[in-house]
């Protein structure tokens, strides 16, 4: 039997949680207080006990005809003795059936990737990830400074902590940047969750200049650039200025659509909808 979930549930979708993913009890408490709601979570009933779980955050994918409405699914977890027994492929079908087939999702695993293929998903967009030290940003912030696209002086730039109370600016920012045919528009709740659990999980939203975002997060000696809206005359000055006042040596850039850098690593987004190949920009995928 599939039906969402209520909040008599959450110990057990905590253990589903616990078991299949390993995260710190902190971080599933954090969660379930800060994201769940009884709309979100479809479970598969064994018994009267949920066994499988996904959640749906709900989100718009800009198209050339207008705006979908589409879902983002997360979190899809069987507890292991549960396992092999389809329950997480019937989740997938009925959260495809009840929102028309308009899901997407990003697998973790080659393994993963083929058994959404199976379920029905193929490729849509590529996360793109680039890699570089504070050398390699001091030579590229030359070379830039050489075709003169940044100033010849360097520049200091202004920046503000944003907070989840800031997920109105910070949403306007995005989609005013990052607007373009592909791109994933996230509501204002699900950005909100993203600032907080970034701040929970020890990262900072900033604000550069009074008109672009920037959300970063320090991982075994990395600075993550989650997501960033900097034109790229920006982006190579403002990374190394933080690694410098960070003392950090490396950084992690995820480019959107519009950058230009070499990326070193992509990850996959797949859907049940069509997306145009190459095209797209998709964000925050809370990993």
């Amino acid at each position: 039997m599939i039906k969402f979930a209520d909040y008599t549930m959450i110990e057990q979708l905590k253990k589903i949680w616990k078991e299949c993913f390993h995260d710190e009890d902190s971080y599933i408490d954090f969660f379930f207080r800060e994201f769940f709601n009884e709309k979100t979570t479809l479970v598969y009933m064994l018994d009267g006990i949920p066994v499988s779980m996904l959640t749906l955050m709900p989100a718009k994918l800009h198209e050339k005809a207008g705006i979908r409405k589409v879902y983002y699914i997360y979190a899809v977890a069987t507890l292991p003795e549960a396992q092999g027994k389809g329950y997480s492929s019937k989740l997938l079908n009925y959260a495809n059936e009840i929102t028309k087939d308009s899901t997407f999702l990003q697998p973790a695993t080659r393994e993963l990737k083929n058994f959404y293929e199976r379920n029905g998903y193929s490729e849509a967009i590529v996360r793109r990830t680039s890699t570089l030290n504070l050398e390699q940003l001091r030579v590229e912030e030359e070379q830039m400074v050489k075709a003169a696209t940044i100033p010849l002086e360097g520049k200091e730039f202004s920046i503000r902590e944003l907070s989840e109370k800031d997920s109105a600016l910070y949403k306007k920012i995005r989609d005013k940047q990052l607007s373009d045919v592909g791109y994933i528009e996230w509501e204002e709740a699900v950005l909100a969750f993203a600032m907080k659990e970034n701040t929970f999980t020890g990262g900072k939203t900033l604000l550069v200049d009074d008109s672009y975002v920037v959300m970063v997060r320090e991982y075994e000696g990395v600075l993550h650039i989650r997501e960033h809206t900097l034109p790229r005359n920006m982006i190579i000055s403002f990374t190394r200025q933080l690694l410098v006042d960070s003392n950090i040596q490396e950084c992690s850039i995820h480019l959107n659509q519009f950058d230009n850098l070499q990326a070193d690593e992509s990850q996959l987004i797949m859907s049940r909808f069509p997306v145009e190949k190459g095209k797209g920009y998709f964000s925050l995928a809370f990993e």
